[in-house]
């Protein structure tokens, strides 16, 4: 797969969420990786700063990728969905963790507290939880 162009398939603010897609495209018969899952496992506040969790394809694979993706169901905050435009496609950060890890690394304590943020995937509609 490496010597083969790559697209993104789907962002996930979840490592779990991440792995669902990967095994729904597997079943599908779609060569699908998890990418820097390795760096969420060890630091899962960098979730946010990297815009997510990316499930790749091959570039041939990725219409049929995405039909698998949005023919299953969305695992998404609570079950919410966009107030705009109704789409489930959406993906939940936590804003304020980067304040609280600078606040411990510098004063030993966090100072601060974190929120939930919902973004829409599709329209890019934003709101807090």
């Amino acid at each position: 797969m490496m010597s083969e162009k790559i697209a993104i398939a789907g962002i996930y603010s979840d490592l779990t969420q991440a792995h669902l897609a990967r095994i729904r495209l597997e079943g599908g018969g779609i060569d699908a990786h998890v990418f820097d899952d390795g760096v969420v496992t060890a630091n899962p506040l960098l979730v946010p700063a990297m815009g997510g969790i990316r499930v790749v394809v091959r570039s041939c694979d990725l219409k049929e990728a995405e039909a698998i993706l949005s023919h299953s169901p969305k695992i998404s905050a609570e079950d919410q969905s966009c107030p705009d435009c109704q789409s489930t496609n959406i993906i939940k950060t936590r804003s304020g963790l980067r304040f609280a890890f600078l606040t411990i690394l510098f004063l030993g304590f966090p100072v601060g507290r974190s929120r939930s943020k919902i973004t829409c995937q599709d329209c890019g509609h934003s709101w807090r939880e």
